[in-house]
Formats: structure tokens, C-alpha cells, sequence
């Protein structure tokens, strides 16, 4: 499945440039990896929070509602 990358403002061409980048680098592979994980990530948070493994400070332990790196923006 090919990396798909948005830019908005209508800037096709920087799109299709950054896509080139990805590609000529073997990025696509990597990200796909990335988001197949992040995936898998996700489906076991939201069986964890659905069968009650986990209270709300354990929640926000372990930022199952946004990124590592989001997280460091609201502290």
C-alpha cells in the first residue's frame, strides 16, 4: 500500500515531492511497519481499557489518547 502524504494549502507539487523522497529512500516500507504496529498498539489499549485492566491514572501513564511526544506538549 503506498504512503499516501497530504499537504494542505493546495500544494500539490511539495506532496508529490515529499512523496518522491519517501519512496527513493525506502520510507514506505517503514512507516507502513510503523503504522501496522501503532495498529496493533491501539487495538490492545482499547481491550485493556474495555475489560477494565487499566484505572484513568494508568490511562494517562501510559498516553493511550495521544503520542509520547504529544503528551510532553501539554506538560
Amino acid at each position: 500500500m503506498p504512503v499516501k502524504i497530504m499537504i494542505t494549502n493546495g500544494h500539490e507539487h511539495l506532496s508529490g515531492v515529499a512523496a518522491k523522497i519517501i519512496e527513493e529512500n525506502g520510507l514506505s516500507e517503514k512507516l507502513e511497519e510503523l503504522g501496522r504496529v501503532a495498529g496493533v498498539l491501539r487495538n490492545e489499549a482499547e481491550k485493556s481499557i474495555l475489560d477494565n485492566i487499566v484505572d484513568k491514572e494508568k490511562i494517562k501513564e501510559l498516553h493511550l489518547f495521544y503520542s509520547a511526544e504529544e503528551f510532553e506538549e501539554f506538560e
